[in-house]
């Protein structure tokens, strides 16, 4: 079967948000609010109510005004909305729009960082830094003698590291003919058990660990409680984790998202970026989205789930995974399924 489809242009539509009143629903003005996801809903009312009909008459309305030279515009011409409560309706309608957003639940994107760190017991992890024109952080240099001839050069050109450090000249050794073009620097301090936990060991063909590299992105978290204490804490899941999880690397394969965290504790859920949740704020519910996961800080930071940009911080929330976002804030995991209902 055949299907009759109309469609209608956006100065269209733009013509009759401004006619009914409706750019100001979710703004401050009279002009379409993009920072809001909610104004795809109020388009898609507008051209709900543009039946082919009406379409060809604005259209000869907009020619006839043309053809006839008139000094009238079509801001000048006004139509009634379809109905009289059109706008009315429609407000108490986007209160209860929830934008729905597609989590992240796929295995993609880097496992680990490309570049790598060493390791000094008793200092932390090191890295390699091009001694060029950009290069800033003398006092950082691991290594006494080279961090001593570098300072002595820098000093030679007046402690400007754009001039000592050009690319046609050559910082020396203290043999003075040994060139220094690389040197190792301090990039944090922490132990080797820290280490173990946060970051990839590459190891050479005797098994031993030569460098380290940071994980790619989070791929989870998940919230467990404590049965006893009801402390809650957050198990930051890497994309590394979850493809071992799932492919079996080095364990047995497992469901990417583990419930089971021993007898004492309860699993209360996972998020993913983009997750749908909701928290209690004076009295009502608020949702929002998964923004971020942090799991340096062991927090979660949210948006509001009709916000269509990152730079309004009203718009924003951060949480510590602990028993004050469940108990006080209530916080909620929500689903949105095939047809728009809203599910915990």
């Amino acid at each position: 079967m055949g299907a009759d489809i109309s469609v209608s242009k956006g100065i269209t539509t733009a013509w009759l948000r401004h006619q009914w009143g409706l750019n100001n629903l979710i703004g401050e003005t009279d002009n379409k609010d993009r920072t809001d996801h909610r104004h795809h809903a109020i388009d898609a009312v507008v051209i709900a109510c543009v039946d082919r009909k009406l379409y060809q008459t604005l259209v000869y309305v907009a020619n006839d005004l043309e053809r006839r030279h008139s000094e009238l515009s079509m801001r000048d011409v006004h139509i009634d909305p379809p109905w009289h409560h059109l706008r009315e309706d429609l407000e108490i309608a986007l209160e209860q729009v929830i934008i729905a957003h597609t989590p992240q639940r796929k295995l993609s994107g880097e496992l680990h960082e490309v570049t790598g760190a060493g390791f000094i017991h008793g200092l932390g992890n090191v890295h390699r830094k091009n001694l060029d024109a950009s290069f800033t952080q003398v006092d950082k240099i691991i290594d006494d003698r080279v961090k001593e001839q570098v300072q002595q050069h820098l000093a030679r050109h007046n402690n400007n590291p754009k001039t000592a450090f050009a690319e046609n000249i050559t910082v020396l050794h203290k043999d003075g003919k040994t060139p220094i073009k690389r040197v190792r620097i301090l990039q944090s301090k922490t132990t080797l058990d820290k280490l173990n936990k946060t970051k990839f060991g590459v190891k050479d063909r005797q098994g031993k660990v030569f460098k380290w590299l940071a994980f790619g992105n989070l791929h989870h978290v998940e919230i467990i409680r404590h049965q006893e204490t009801g402390a809650y804490s957050g198990q930051f899941v890497t994309m590394m984790e979850a493809s071992h999880r799932a492919k079996g690397i080095k364990m047995p394969k497992e469901a990417i998202i583990k419930t089971d965290h021993g007898a004492a504790y309860g699993f209360i859920m996972a998020l993913h970026i983009n997750d749908l949740v909701s928290v209690e704020k004076d009295g009502r519910r608020v949702y929002y989205r998964v923004q971020k996961l942090d799991a340096g800080v062991n927090m979660i930071m949210f948006r509001l789930h009709t916000a269509a940009k990152l730079d309004d911080k009203s718009e924003g929330l951060h949480l510590t995974v602990n028993e004050k976002s469940f108990i006080t804030w209530q916080l909620q995991k929500h689903s949105v399924n095939g047809i728009g209902k809203l599910t915990e």
